[in-house]
This record gives C-alpha cells, structure tokens and sequence, in this order.
C-alpha cells in the first residue's frame, strides 16, 4: 500500500480560506514576538530592580560598617579617658611631670595606642602643650612634643564639650604620620570640674577603604527570591 504524500499545509485549507489562514498566522506570529519583547522587557525591568536592590543593600551594609567603625571608636577614646593616669598627668597645669608619672603615662598610652589600633594617641593641655604622645609605634621624646595644639581641628570643640562626650572631625593631613585621618578628642575633665585638657585619637582613613574593600559588591544576589 503506498503511502500518500504530504500535502502542503495551504492545499488541505480550502481556498476560500487560505488568505485568512495566512492573516492568523501572521498575526499570531506578531503576537508572539510581542510577548517574546513583553518577557524581555520584563526580565530586563526584574533585573535591573534586583541590581538596584543589591547595590541598595549593599549600600546599607556598607553604611552601619562605617558607622559601626565610628562608634567603637568612640566607645574605645571614652573608655581609655577612665585611666586616671591622664587626670594626674594633667594636673599641673604648668606642664611639670614627674618621671614616675611619665613613666605611667607612656605605658598607658602605648597600651591605649596597641588595644586600639590608632594611628596616633596624645594627651595636651587645656594651654594647648602635648604632654605626651604616641604615634607610628613610638613614644615621643619630650624635645619633641608640640608647644601648641590649640590650631588642630579637634581642640577648641572638644574642650567645649561635656565629660564622657567625644568630638570627631571631618578628614585631615596628620602633621606627624602624614596621612590622611579622623581625629577624635574627649575633654579630660578633672574631679573639680576644672578643664584640663583633651585626650585625642586618630584613626586612618585607610582603614574605612579597607573595611568598604573587603566586602565587595559582587553581581550574586543576597536578596531573597520572591
């Protein structure tokens, strides 16, 4: 038995039809790519919103590690102020110290300087005078120490505060490590309400880059699937 041969799908359409047959499938073809673009544009829109959800994310991380940064920071400048090496340090407002108290003062601030990872720790007087200071792992020696810090950034808004407040700047060029840093200062004020002076950190700027650079924002979703 021989098998017929296919006809062309046109030839089983009678002829009245084939023209309206042929519009159809024209439009459904339309359709179709239509709602192959709608998909498109609509995968496309998911993507972009989950890009931009990401990066929102990512964004809101970044900012409490930073603000976090800043906080323990000043939790850590607050804490070392309870030393009360630094309120004898600065009792002699004519800037005589003791070689036993300097001894307790370059310990404390070598261990405040190492607990805190500072760039910098020093300890000045309400005149202005450092009476110590650490900085790059050293203890400096006394020839060395500033006769007037008063010009820093810190100072004047510092020494206006309250006890157990601490005052943080905008950026600025260190003079001694020569990089750029935050400064935080806390007044150091003594049992008698008299304003000795401040004790003051700063912190590089390098460490809020390297803390934004270790979490990097990569093109993986953290977003949880809807």
């Amino acid at each position: 038995m021989t098998t017929p041969a296919r006809r062309p799908l046109a030839a089983l359409v009678p002829r009245g039809l084939s023209r309206s047959v042929a519009l159809v499938s024209a439009a459904l073809l339309v359709l179709a790519l239509v709602a192959g673009s709608l998909t498109l544009v609509k995968f496309g829109d998911q993507t972009t919103a989950e890009a931009d959800g990401r990066l929102d994310q990512h964004a809101q991380t970044e900012a409490r590690d930073l603000a976090g940064l800043f906080t323990l920071a000043s939790n850590d400048l607050r804490l070392a102020r309870q030393n009360s090496t630094f309120d004898v340090a600065l009792e002699n407002s004519d800037g005589t110290v003791s070689p036993k108290n300097r001894q307790l003062i370059e310990s404390s601030i070598t261990y405040v300087a190492d607990r805190y990872r500072v760039d910098e720790i020093c300890l000045i007087y309400a005149s202005g005078r450092e009476t110590a200071r650490w900085n790059a792992g050293h203890v400096a020696a006394i020839a060395d120490l500033s006769a007037d810090e008063k010009l820093n950034p810190f100072f004047a808004p510092a020494m206006r505060l309250p006890s157990d407040s601490v005052f943080v700047t905008q950026p600025y060029v260190s003079p001694d490590s020569d990089r750029w840093v935050y400064g935080f200062a806390t007044p150091i004020v003594l049992a008698s309400g008299a304003r000795a002076g401040i004790l003051h950190f700063e912190i590089p700027v390098q460490r809020l880059t390297d803390l934004v650079s270790a979490d990097s924002f990569g093109a993986v979703s953290t977003l949880r699937p809807s």
